[in-house]
Protein backbone atom coordinates (compact mmCIF):
# COMPACT_ATOMS: atom_id res chain seq x y z
CA UNK A 1 0.00 0.00 0.00
CA UNK A 2 2.49 2.29 0.87
CA UNK A 3 4.64 1.82 -2.24
CA UNK A 4 1.28 2.45 -4.24
CA UNK A 5 0.52 5.33 -2.42
CA UNK A 6 4.28 6.49 -3.52
CA UNK A 7 3.59 5.48 -6.73
CA UNK A 8 -0.06 8.04 -7.17
CA UNK A 9 1.84 10.63 -5.17
CA UNK A 10 4.78 10.37 -8.01
CA UNK A 11 2.02 11.09 -10.64
CA UNK A 12 0.30 13.96 -9.10
CA UNK A 13 3.38 15.85 -8.52
CA UNK A 14 4.61 14.91 -12.28
CA UNK A 15 0.99 16.58 -13.27
CA UNK A 16 1.04 19.68 -11.57
CA UNK A 17 4.88 20.20 -12.55
CA UNK A 18 4.10 19.84 -16.13
CA UNK A 19 0.00 19.98 -16.76
CA UNK A 20 0.87 19.54 -20.29
CA UNK A 21 2.37 15.68 -20.02
CA UNK A 22 0.29 13.43 -21.65
CA UNK A 23 -0.72 10.55 -19.22
CA UNK A 24 0.99 8.13 -20.59
CA UNK A 25 4.49 9.97 -19.79
CA UNK A 26 3.62 10.69 -16.37
CA UNK A 27 5.98 8.37 -14.75
CA UNK A 28 4.78 6.08 -11.67
CA UNK A 29 8.40 4.24 -10.73
CA UNK A 30 11.20 5.95 -8.71
CA UNK A 31 14.69 6.14 -9.95
CA UNK A 32 15.40 3.00 -7.94
CA UNK A 33 12.83 0.56 -9.54
CA UNK A 34 12.72 1.74 -12.78
CA UNK A 35 16.64 0.48 -12.76
CA UNK A 36 15.27 -2.38 -10.70
CA UNK A 37 12.86 -3.14 -13.69
CA UNK A 38 14.99 -2.60 -16.45
CA UNK A 39 18.25 -3.53 -15.28
CA UNK A 40 18.36 -5.66 -12.98
CA UNK A 41 15.40 -7.86 -13.11
CA UNK A 42 16.09 -7.84 -17.04
CA UNK A 43 19.65 -9.42 -16.61
CA UNK A 44 19.00 -12.81 -18.25
CA UNK A 45 21.88 -12.72 -20.69
CA UNK A 46 23.56 -16.49 -20.60
CA UNK A 47 26.67 -17.98 -22.02
CA UNK A 48 25.40 -19.94 -25.36
CA UNK A 49 26.93 -22.62 -27.63
CA UNK A 50 25.82 -23.60 -30.53
CA UNK A 51 24.25 -27.11 -29.36
CA UNK A 52 22.25 -25.26 -27.09
CA UNK A 53 18.58 -25.86 -28.92
CA UNK A 54 15.04 -26.03 -27.15
CA UNK A 55 14.44 -30.30 -28.11
CA UNK A 56 18.30 -30.65 -27.92
CA UNK A 57 17.94 -32.20 -23.91
CA UNK A 58 15.01 -34.24 -24.92
CA UNK A 59 16.71 -35.77 -27.98
CA UNK A 60 19.57 -36.50 -25.78
CA UNK A 61 17.53 -38.09 -23.04
CA UNK A 62 15.75 -40.25 -25.61
CA UNK A 63 19.02 -41.62 -27.15
CA UNK A 64 20.22 -42.11 -23.21
CA UNK A 65 16.98 -43.74 -21.59
CA UNK A 66 14.32 -44.69 -24.84
CA UNK A 67 12.02 -46.36 -22.43
CA UNK A 68 11.90 -43.33 -19.53
CA UNK A 69 8.70 -42.50 -19.74
CA UNK A 70 8.09 -38.97 -21.15
CA UNK A 71 4.26 -38.20 -21.11
CA UNK A 72 1.25 -39.70 -18.90
CA UNK A 73 -1.51 -39.23 -20.33
CA UNK A 74 -5.08 -39.93 -19.43
CA UNK A 75 -3.47 -43.67 -18.19
CA UNK A 76 -1.08 -44.01 -20.87
CA UNK A 77 2.65 -43.82 -20.74
CA UNK A 78 4.58 -42.46 -23.64
CA UNK A 79 8.31 -43.29 -23.43
CA UNK A 80 10.74 -40.84 -24.38
CA UNK A 81 11.61 -42.78 -27.49
CA UNK A 82 8.55 -43.41 -28.81
CA UNK A 83 7.89 -39.31 -29.16
CA UNK A 84 10.87 -39.39 -30.21
CA UNK A 85 10.42 -41.24 -33.33
CA UNK A 86 6.71 -39.83 -34.13
CA UNK A 87 8.68 -36.42 -33.76
CA UNK A 88 11.58 -37.26 -36.27
CA UNK A 89 9.41 -38.63 -38.51
CA UNK A 90 6.94 -35.81 -39.07
CA UNK A 91 9.89 -33.38 -38.88
CA UNK A 92 10.85 -35.56 -42.14
CA UNK A 93 7.81 -34.95 -43.56
CA UNK A 94 7.16 -31.01 -42.86
CA UNK A 95 11.18 -31.10 -44.60
CA UNK A 96 9.91 -33.39 -47.61
CA UNK A 97 7.35 -30.44 -48.03
CA UNK A 98 9.45 -27.77 -48.08
CA UNK A 99 9.52 -26.69 -44.35
CA UNK A 100 12.15 -25.67 -42.64
CA UNK A 101 14.72 -22.40 -41.52
CA UNK A 102 11.98 -19.47 -41.84
CA UNK A 103 9.31 -21.20 -42.70
CA UNK A 104 6.15 -20.98 -40.04
CA UNK A 105 4.05 -23.74 -39.19
CA UNK A 106 0.62 -23.10 -37.45
CA UNK A 107 -0.56 -25.81 -34.49
CA UNK A 108 -3.97 -25.91 -34.03
CA UNK A 109 -4.37 -29.20 -31.64
CA UNK A 110 -6.16 -29.75 -28.05
CA UNK A 111 -3.15 -30.45 -25.83
CA UNK A 112 -1.93 -33.89 -25.53
CA UNK A 113 1.12 -35.71 -26.41
CA UNK A 114 0.40 -34.61 -30.24
CA UNK A 115 0.81 -31.34 -29.47
CA UNK A 116 4.00 -31.92 -27.97
CA UNK A 117 5.06 -34.20 -31.21
CA UNK A 118 4.11 -31.81 -33.27
CA UNK A 119 5.79 -28.76 -31.60
CA UNK A 120 9.25 -31.11 -31.10
CA UNK A 121 8.30 -31.95 -35.14
CA UNK A 122 8.76 -28.42 -36.13
CA UNK A 123 11.70 -27.27 -34.42
CA UNK A 124 13.57 -30.32 -35.33
CA UNK A 125 12.67 -29.22 -38.88
CA UNK A 126 13.98 -25.77 -38.67
CA UNK A 127 10.82 -23.99 -38.63
CA UNK A 128 9.30 -21.77 -35.72
CA UNK A 129 5.39 -22.73 -34.91
CA UNK A 130 3.05 -20.28 -34.40
CA UNK A 131 0.44 -21.84 -31.69
CA UNK A 132 -3.70 -21.80 -33.08
CA UNK A 133 -5.55 -21.86 -30.44
CA UNK A 134 -8.76 -24.48 -29.91
CA UNK A 135 -11.73 -22.44 -29.11
CA UNK A 136 -10.74 -19.29 -31.23
CA UNK A 137 -13.48 -18.21 -33.71
CA UNK A 138 -12.37 -18.76 -37.00
CA UNK A 139 -12.11 -15.49 -38.41
CA UNK A 140 -9.08 -14.75 -35.39
CA UNK A 141 -7.57 -18.07 -36.90
CA UNK A 142 -7.38 -16.94 -40.53
CA UNK A 143 -6.36 -13.54 -39.84
CA UNK A 144 -3.11 -14.68 -38.08
CA UNK A 145 -2.64 -16.99 -40.79
CA UNK A 146 -2.93 -14.57 -43.39
CA UNK A 147 -1.24 -11.90 -41.43
CA UNK A 148 1.73 -14.60 -40.91
CA UNK A 149 1.43 -15.78 -44.53
CA UNK A 150 1.17 -19.45 -43.18
CA UNK A 151 0.87 -22.34 -45.33
CA UNK A 152 1.41 -25.44 -43.17
CA UNK A 153 -1.00 -26.29 -40.37
CA UNK A 154 -0.66 -29.25 -37.87
CA UNK A 155 -4.03 -29.76 -36.50
CA UNK A 156 -6.75 -32.59 -36.71
CA UNK A 157 -9.62 -33.57 -38.57
CA UNK A 158 -12.40 -32.63 -36.18
CA UNK A 159 -10.80 -28.49 -36.23
CA UNK A 160 -10.58 -28.17 -40.17
CA UNK A 161 -13.90 -26.60 -40.22
CA UNK A 162 -12.36 -23.94 -38.32
CA UNK A 163 -9.40 -23.19 -40.53
CA UNK A 164 -9.30 -21.74 -44.16
CA UNK A 165 -8.21 -23.44 -46.96
CA UNK A 166 -4.65 -24.47 -46.94
CA UNK A 167 -1.95 -25.99 -49.30
CA UNK A 168 -0.85 -28.05 -46.26
CA UNK A 169 -3.02 -29.09 -43.70
CA UNK A 170 -1.90 -32.13 -41.45
CA UNK A 171 -4.27 -34.16 -39.65
CA UNK A 172 -2.21 -36.29 -36.76
CA UNK A 173 -5.15 -38.25 -35.89
CA UNK A 174 -5.26 -39.07 -39.84
CA UNK A 175 -1.87 -40.25 -39.78
CA UNK A 176 -1.63 -42.47 -36.85
CA UNK A 177 0.16 -42.03 -33.35
CA UNK A 178 3.24 -43.37 -35.11
CA UNK A 179 3.18 -40.89 -37.52
CA UNK A 180 3.89 -40.50 -41.01
CA UNK A 181 6.47 -43.29 -42.64
CA UNK A 182 9.50 -42.42 -42.86
CA UNK A 183 12.91 -41.48 -41.06
CA UNK A 184 13.25 -41.62 -37.73
CA UNK A 185 16.96 -40.35 -37.36
CA UNK A 186 16.57 -36.36 -36.36
CA UNK A 187 17.38 -34.12 -39.26
CA UNK A 188 20.71 -32.29 -39.18
CA UNK A 189 20.11 -29.70 -36.23
CA UNK A 190 18.81 -26.26 -37.15
CA UNK A 191 20.80 -22.74 -36.07
CA UNK A 192 20.57 -21.46 -32.17
CA UNK A 193 19.94 -17.97 -34.14
CA UNK A 194 16.83 -19.72 -36.18
CA UNK A 195 13.54 -18.65 -35.20
CA UNK A 196 11.86 -20.55 -32.91
CA UNK A 197 7.80 -19.41 -32.55
CA UNK A 198 6.01 -16.57 -33.12
CA UNK A 199 2.80 -16.18 -30.42
CA UNK A 200 -0.13 -13.68 -30.89
CA UNK A 201 -0.68 -12.83 -27.57
CA UNK A 202 -3.49 -10.40 -25.50
CA UNK A 203 -2.11 -6.97 -25.23
CA UNK A 204 -1.73 -7.46 -20.68
CA UNK A 205 0.77 -10.44 -21.61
Amino acid sequence: VDRLAGHFERLLRAALDDPDLSIADLPLLSPGERHQALAEWNDTAVERTESTLIHGPFEAWARRAPGTVAVLWRGEEIPYGRLEEGANRLAHHLAHLGIGPGSLVGIHLRRGPGMIEAVLAVLKAGAAYVPLEIGHPPARLRWILETLEISCVLTETAQLGNLPALPHAICLDEIGPSGPSGPVRPLSPPSPDDLAYIIFTSGST
